[in-house]
């Protein structure tokens, strides 16, 4: 598989309500949205945090059916077998693994020695 590298890292907020979340969206931003639980991934293009509360995003660079069995299990495990936790999100076209910024090197090198491609892809949209 392709993986295009986010350069841009993201932020983790938690919101307290659907109307704080909406309020939040930019373009490029994952949301979840389910009873008592609100919360979205919001890039932040100048990062001035310590390393460790960002979030690095890697997105498959390919359209992926939804019926597609087994794809988000070989990228995890790859990156579980590195002892890297990881955030899946899947969208209609394909899926998105966000990793701590601290461990964006170790990922990578995960899933180019697992026989993927990675390129980096500058700004925040996906």
């Amino acid at each position: 598989m392709r993986f295009r590298e986010q350069v841009t890292p993201y932020r983790l907020v938690r919101c307290e309500d659907l109307e704080s979340l909406c309020s939040m969206m930019v373009n490029g931003a994952f949301a979840c949205a389910f009873e008592g639980d609100h919360s979205i991934l919001v890039p932040i293009p100048d990062s001035g945090s310590p390393a460790g509360d960002d979030w690095a995003c890697f997105r498959i660079d390919a359209d992926i059916p939804l019926g597609a069995v087994g794809v988000a299990a070989e990228v995890t495990g790859l990156l579980a077998a590195a002892d890297i936790s990881v955030l899946m999100m899947s969208g209609y076209r394909t899926d998105y693994f966000l990793v701590r910024d601290s461990q964006r090197q170790p990922a990578r090198d995960a899933l180019i020695g697992g026989g993927h491609s990675v390129s980096r892809e500058c700004g925040a949209s996906a």
